[in-house]
């Protein structure tokens, strides 16, 4: 199990943790979570993601 949240990623990608940018890749982790590829693992004031082994997505971490 992976786990991280919008500002992870865009560290690790070497984008800016705007505000800007960080509604977008939320809006594509919402949207990867529809397909069922990630989970969102709600925490108290924010959202984390979880890339199971079950998921496609398990062979690229």
């Amino acid at each position: 199990m992976v786990t991280f949240t919008p500002t992870k990623l865009a560290k690790i990608l070497g984008i800016k943790p705007l505000s800007v940018y960080l509604s977008i890749i939320h809006h594509y982790l919402k949207e990867l979570a529809e397909e069922g590829l990630i989970e969102p693992f709600p925490q108290r004031n924010r959202c984390r993601y979880v890339i199971r082994r079950g998921s496609p997505l398990w062979k690229a971490t």
